[in-house]
């Protein structure tokens, strides 16, 4: 059985593998989630890895999510805190900060200018999250 979408270190010709391709994506988030007076940054992260041929349901599916957070000290350096999941989703919840309102949310890439990032809301990837 094969992979839906092939992973391009698997079509090597020096390795005679048809690895399933996997998407990782990143989204950031500033602001003061922890109303400590000091600047935080929120990192929503999500996994895919492609769904095999005899799926019938087409693209990717999520394998993993993380969310990680990064205070600003008062010396201006951005420290990552030891803050769970549980917390940082409920902060983007409460923001009402979705998926798609993260950065980058926009393409910069000339004539794509103000449009979403094609590959990051794929529909393909099959998560309701990139949809929104």
């Amino acid at each position: 059985m094969l992979p839906q979408h092939i992973a391009q270190s698997g079509t090597h010709v020096l390795v005679d593998l048809l690895l399933p391709a996997r998407r990782s994506y990143m989204k950031m988030y500033m602001g003061d989630f922890d109303e400590n007076g000091l600047p935080d940054i929120l990192m929503w992260g999500k996994v895919y890895h492609s769904r095999m041929s005899d799926d019938p349901i087409k693209g990717f599916e999520l394998v993993g999510q993380n969310w990680l957070h990064y205070s600003k000290t008062p010396a201006g350096v951005y420290d990552i805190q030891d803050t769970d999941a549980e917390t940082i989703r409920d902060w983007l919840s409460v923001k009402n900060l979705t998926w798609s309102q993260g950065y980058p949310r926009y393409s910069e890439c000339e004539g794509e200018e103000g449009q979403l990032v094609p590959e990051w809301h794929d529909p393909l990837l099959n998560d309701p999250d990139v949809l929104q």
